[in-house]
């Protein structure tokens, strides 16, 4: 080691050997990535591919095998099913949002197996007319589609102001429709009666009958072709805040084989006293054979529905 000195003393000495400046030992460079003097790490020194475990954000990957777990919130845009497994569970509740209005898009099947317990299945049951059904632990399914009985609601309207008329002008497929209202009218009068109309005819095409019970005396009449035929409603200048309530029934309103039949129940406050009530069934007839495709509702004389008063329209299989 002593001659390796000496050697290079000497070498020196001569002007053979000159040795490196900057210091750092063997290896020693003067510049990196063109950079001279204290050089300090900078952006874009490296690629993410000459560093261990580095992914690239401008690059994209398909189903890389180190990604094991992501967050919901990082999930943006249409995941189409492709890319999701034959089954899979979400906990927690799930939001449709958006402009316009959410949905469920799902090709129908038969029973699953049943879930486990303290969960329910959802499902559109193939052997059930694809209705929609639900199954719970035990393996007991109930059909939930309005072909079992229930209702789908078509239109709920709540006056805001005072309106002449309430039309319903879009229908659904159904087989029956029904049709709850709870109004008063503004007139001067003690009632007004409410008329139906349908698919715009104002002519002289329907009938009606009653039996009517008004403070406990009975009573019945019709009206026959007529174009304003209905139910009576009390007006609000007679008893305030006493409206009368409406369930209307329209079956096979969509065929075209038999005349158009209507069964209306009701109940309202008789003019004169709170507690004086009045009911009444009405069978109402419009005369055609064709589906009917619009409602509309007014009182036949002339006065208002008043403010507050609810139209709810609903379909029934």
């Amino acid at each position: 080691m002593k001659q390796i000195l000496l050697f290079l003393v000497c070498a020196v000495m001569w002007g053979q050997y000159t040795p490196p400046s900057g210091g750092g030992g063997s290896g020693a460079v003067s510049s990196v990535f063109s950079r001279t003097g204290a050089v300090t790490a900078t952006s874009g020194d490296y690629t993410a591919a000459q560093v261990t475990n580095a992914a690239d954000t401008t690059a994209t990957y398909s189903n890389p095998g180190w990604i094991t777990a992501l967050a919901a919130t990082k999930l943006t845009g249409t995941i189409d099913a492709a890319r999701l497994p034959s089954t899979f569970s979400i906990a927690g509740p799930i939001t449709l949002s958006g402009s316009g209005a959410g949905q469920f898009i799902a090709a129908a099947g038969t029973t699953p197996s049943a879930p486990s317990a303290g969960t329910l299945a959802l499902f559109f049951n193939s052997g059930n007319s694809n209705h929609l059904s639900v199954e719970n632990s035990a393996g007991a399914v109930t059909d939930l589609q309005a072909g079992s009985g229930g209702m789908t609601l078509i239109s709920n309207q709540v006056l805001g102001s005072a309106a002449a008329t309430v039309s319903f002008n879009s229908l659904g497929s159904y087989t029956n429709l029904r049709l709850v209202i709870v109004a008063a009218c503004s007139g001067a009068v003690g009632n007004d009666d409410l008329f139906i109309q349908v698919n715009g005819d104002t002519g002289s095409n329907y009938s009606r009958q009653y039996l009517l019970g008004n403070q406990g005396t009975a009573s019945a009449g019709q009206t026959l072709s007529a174009a304003k035929v209905g139910a009576g409603i009390p007006c609000a200048s007679a008893i305030s805040n006493n409206p009368a309530s409406l369930d209307i029934i329209i079956p096979a309103y969509s065929g075209t084989t038999f005349l158009k039949l209507a069964n209306i129940t009701g109940n309202y406050v008789s003019s004169g006293s709170t507690n004086s009530l009045g009911t009444y069934t009405i069978a109402w007839k419009w005369n055609s054979t064709s589906a009917i495709t619009s409602i509309l509702l007014g009182m036949a004389g002339g006065s208002n529905f008043v403010t507050g008063s609810s139209f709810s329209l609903y379909g029934m299989q």
